[in-house]
């Protein structure tokens, strides 16, 4: 059943020709980029042809989560470990997917795809065991996108919020040159869920076609909690301490509930904005977010591998259970198609390849 959503916010649609304007100097100076990285990504393309390393067949039928074909994992970074050129390259790729067709057959742009599939699939994942798994797999799409089709060479990122959490607002990651832009400005129009329009960085004016499952057009929006000791209490969430914590747990059903509940909810309480919805895919800075949280749960199993990688349950006697919980397909709409538990259990196998 899709989400319906009530009007609580005021409609912003003044930024289109902010955002059109905007798009139309990325494009130009995307043409000045083709040809200086074609051979960039023609030797790339070449070299992975010739390991056999890596491979973006979505299809479940491709193997189990054990193949051997992912000889040499990539290393996905954290933000601030990324060179000023390497960030700007990854959002540059972030934004031409405004500049490309939706792949769902909706009438907006591939960036578009993303927080829409999350509203009307993705949602559903949240409060159950799919929640990890079904981002886990997002976040992949979403890189593959990046590649294919924006010619991106890096790999996805992730943000560690944890090394942020005493003053969240002053993360690197909201840095307007080589970041995603700041708070939402409140000289500017009032947007969704306590956010104003955010007018800095290479977001700004983003026009935004969704909000909360519905239609609802607006500005890309934020609105930072900002008084420290307000927030102390949901920034306890996200400290080292409170990590510790998650990393602690016995069994996946614990680590996944007090890591969604906790750490995953933390950060749009925090930043509020497009980010407090189910259509948060529109802020550029969801991927980073999730990105740690996959981080997270690749660093739980790796604790204990043996009883971590393949098994969801967690509980003596599952038997047959456990095997139709591998065995269960993931749903990703027409962005891509659904994918088996058991293939992305482990990020060192055939259809993910990369660790943290």
């Amino acid at each position: 059943m899709e989400q319906t959503s009530t009007t609580r916010y005021t409609l912003i649609t003044s930024s289109e020709g902010d955002s059109r304007s905007d798009l139309d100097t990325f494009a130009t100076r995307r043409k000045t980029q083709v040809y200086q990285r074609a051979s960039t990504v023609l030797f790339a393309l070449v070299l992975l042809c010739l390991t056999g390393v890596v491979s973006w067949r979505y299809a479940a039928s491709q193997g189990g989560g054990t193949s051997s074909a992912c000889a040499t994992p990539v290393t996905r970074r954290e933000w601030r470990a990324l060179t000023e050129t390497e960030q700007l390259h990854y959002l540059d790729a972030v934004q031409c997917l405004r500049t490309q067709p939706s792949v769902i057959g909706m009438n907006h742009s591939l960036y578009d795809d993303f927080p829409y599939i999350h509203s009307k699939i993705g949602n559903y994942s949240h409060g159950t065991m799919d929640f990890l798994l079904w981002h886990r797999h997002f976040l992949h799409i979403y890189e593959i996108m990046l590649k294919e089709k924006c010619m991106y060479t890096g790999h996805a990122t992730y943000w560690d919020w944890a090394l942020d959490w005493e003053d969240l607002t002053q993360a690197p990651i909201w840095d307007s040159t080589h970041g995603f832009g700041g708070n939402g400005n409140t000289s500017a129009a009032k947007s969704v869920a306590y956010g104003h329009c955010v007018t800095s960085g290479p977001f700004a004016h983003l026009s935004a076609l969704y909000y909360a499952g519905a239609a609802q057009k607006h500005c890309l929006s934020r609105g930072f909690l900002t008084d420290l000791e307000e927030t102390r209490p949901i920034r306890n969430l996200i400290s080292p301490q409170a990590v510790q914590q998650v990393l602690d747990e016995a069994d996946f059903e614990g680590f996944y509930t007090r890591l969604e509940f906790k750490g995953h909810n933390a950060i749009p309480a925090l930043v509020r904005g497009d980010f407090f919805e189910v259509t948060a895919p529109y802020d550029p800075v969801f991927f980073l977010h999730h990105g740690q949280l996959d981080r997270l749960w690749w660093m739980w199993q790796a604790a204990d591998p043996d009883n971590r990688v393949r098994k969801l349950l967690g509980r003596k006697g599952a038997g047959g259970r456990e095997d139709e919980e591998l065995s269960r397909v993931l749903d990703f709409g027409d962005l891509a198609p659904g994918i088996a538990v058991e293939q992305i259990l482990n990020t060192e196998a055939e259809v993910l390849c990369y660790v943290y």
